[in-house]
């Protein structure tokens, strides 16, 4: 059985909302809904994938690199350009 990551149940359960969302977003468009009102819900989806994708990228670090990494002062490192690439894609 292959090992399930740490943040699997999160990053799934924001993909279901967020298909769900797009979902909705296409009622929209069909029910001929503004399109600045569109706009705006396809921005909501938008940084909600860049949301997911960012937990994914900490999590591949965390537990694939990091994880088989022994030298603490590395993991370090590691850890700390991780939080500052986080706040850079936010």
């Amino acid at each position: 059985m292959v090992k399930k990551h740490a943040s699997s149940d999160d990053v799934i359960s924001r993909l279901n909302k967020i298909n769900g969302h797009v979902q909705g977003v296409a009622r929209m468009v069909d029910t001929d809904k503004p399109c600045d009102e569109i706009l705006l819900q396809i921005s909501a989806i938008q940084a909600a994938l860049s949301k997911v994708g960012q937990i994914v990228l900490a999590n591949h670090i965390e537990e694939c690199i990091v994880g088989r990494i022994k030298d603490k002062a590395l993991k370090g490192e590691i850890r700390h350009f991780t939080a500052a690439l986080s706040r850079l894609i936010r």
